[in-house]
């Protein structure tokens, strides 16, 4: 039975201490952890707008992860959804991420690609950026924060909760010196596993607010263990700014905590920040109702937590990734086996933390190690530039006899830059939304995706000058006398299906 509403909310005594703030995960960590994201422009932009209204810090709302998904999954243009979005918060501010040295995939990206990609994620209307790496590697967030800066944007950088032998709470207290040293306008301990007790939490907060000063701290923690919730109310009581939560439908499991249930809870003790709690129900009510018709599962609370979480640290969808890798071998009972070489292999390659892309690194050499019974007898070539530095250093030194069976950097031609040669070949009629998506993605992966530009939808013989463009509109299949107007930036084009006057105009090109 799921708690009262609206009563629960309202009415509630205000102390006299600093308000904690909402930050609304439901459209990324919500969709993500318990949809696979799977959930379309049009079902997603309706309830953007009342999201917007709620009073909420901020909206976390795309990753590149949700590009991904909206290319090989929805066939949406994930840039469309970005603008559309942005367009419909006027109030708060949305989120995007940038993890650095890659964007969409494991493999790294020119500095030219990743570039681009800060510029257009500004020019989508996106004003805050949540800046991670996976091994804290000072220089890859310090390139990505100026970047980032220098495209106008907020930047909220990362330090990611894990367990090892290395990640002290001396590793924390000095990691949140060299964090904050890099001028992040805010700072979130991100907890990706679900591996924060509330004990660590009252610990660990305080030590990196020592570190931090007075930059702004979040929190967020996944409710893998089922301990997320009360972790946020000590890391409230103890001095944290803001917290990410999701709408009780898309809350809890491998998701972040709900936000009617963490509100009511700050409410009680007085750390709650104002929200519209009409708002908090009506998107409550949006998805309740969008689970029931299409048949999607709800978040439900963990009472009985797998106690190897946190061993293997993986979390919950990877679990489900390499449960796939698996099945596809028709190999499945060896997930056990696979979890344990799973902590070994990580050990191995210095305790990076369980994110994307390295996770997905780790896990797939976890399961070469048992398939083939032999450990390291394979090595997949992301695997070898991982152990050579090319994602950047690890918090911990990496295995030495996994560096001796890797050997030397095999030398590698010269890459073009991406950006200059496709621009070249397709010229200035495609958007740079477009050209990015083109570096990202195989031609048959953006087979049916709609696309911003002319060219995007031609075939090579597609004629180009003014003239040609005219006949080409001309015979279209259309009724004669109908009239075909293009539009790019300030440049439009229009023509008659018949043999009929055409007209270009030109007020200014963008």
């Amino acid at each position: 039975m799921l708690p009262s509403r609206t009563e629960n909310f309202q009415n509630k005594p205000q102390l006299e201490r600093r308000a904690v703030k909402l930050i609304n995960s439901t459209l990324r960590d919500g969709l993500q952890a318990l949809w696979s994201g799977r959930l379309g422009e049009k079902q997603v932009l309706p309830i953007v707008r009342s999201i917007d209204q709620a009073g909420y810090e901020a909206i976390d709302f795309m990753a590149p992860v949700q590009f991904e998904v909206c290319i090989k999954n929805l066939k949406e243009n994930p840039w469309h959804r970005a603008r559309s979005a942005c367009e419909a918060a006027r109030r708060s501010p949305l989120f995007t991420h940038l993890r650095s040295r890659s964007l969409t995939s494991f493999d790294l990206v020119p500095d030219s690609v990743f570039n681009l990609w800060v510029d257009r994620i500004a020019a989508a209307g996106f004003r805050r950026v949540m800046v991670f790496d996976a091994l804290h590697d000072t220089d890859n967030l310090r390139f990505s924060v100026q970047r980032a800066k220098a495209a106008g944007l907020e930047v909220c950088l990362v330090i990611f909760y894990t367990i090892s032998p290395f990640h002290t709470d001396a590793f924390y207290q000095s990691k949140a010196r060299e964090v904050a040293a890099l001028g992040a306008d805010s700072i979130c301990l991100r907890d990706p596993s679900g591996l924060l007790t509330p004990e660590r939490v009252s610990q660990l907060v305080p030590i990196i607010r020592s570190g931090i000063g007075d930059t702004p701290f979040y929190l967020k923690s996944h409710c893998t263990t089922g301990q997320a919730e009360d972790c946020y109310l000590v890391a409230a009581r103890s001095g944290v700014d803001a917290l990410f939560v999701a709408s009780e439908p898309l809350a809890h499991g491998a998701s972040v905590p709900s936000i009617r249930r963490v509100y009511e809870r700050l409410s009680i003790e007085g750390l709650a920040a104002p929200l519209d709690v009409s708002r908090i129900e009506d998107e409550e009510d949006y998805f309740f109702d969008l689970a029931k018709r299409t048949n999607r599962p709800i978040g439900v609370p963990v009472e009985s937590p797998d106690l190897a979480q946190y061993q293997h640290q993986l979390p919950g969808n990877m679990v489900a990734f390499t449960r796939g890798q698996l099945a596809d071998l028709k190999m499945e009972h060896l997930l056990p086996k696979v979890l344990e070489e799973f902590v070994h292999v990580r050990a191995d390659m210095g305790y990076p933390v369980m994110v994307t892309p390295v996770s997905q690194l780790v896990c797939v050499q976890a399961v070469l190690n048992v398939v083939q019974g032999e450990r390291y007898k394979s090595i997949p070539g992301e695997v070898r530039k991982y152990v050579l530095g090319a994602y950047g250093k690890p918090d911990a030194p990496i295995n030495d006899a996994l560096r001796d069976r890797v050997g030397s950097p095999r030398p590698e031609a010269k890459q073009e830059d991406p950006v200059q040669v496709l621009r070249k070949k397709l010229g200035a009629s495609v958007s740079d939304d477009d050209l990015l998506l083109r570096i990202l993605f195989r031609p048959e992966q953006l087979e049916g995706v709609p696309m911003d530009s002319i060219l995007s939808h031609q075939s090579p013989s597609m004629p180009s000058d003014t003239e040609s463009l005219t006949a080409f509109i001309r015979g279209l299949s259309v009724k004669p006398g109908s009239r075909v107007e293009v539009r790019r930036g300030g440049f439009s084009f229009t023509a008659k299906a018949s043999t009929g006057s055409s007209k270009r105009s030109t007020t200014h090109q963008n």
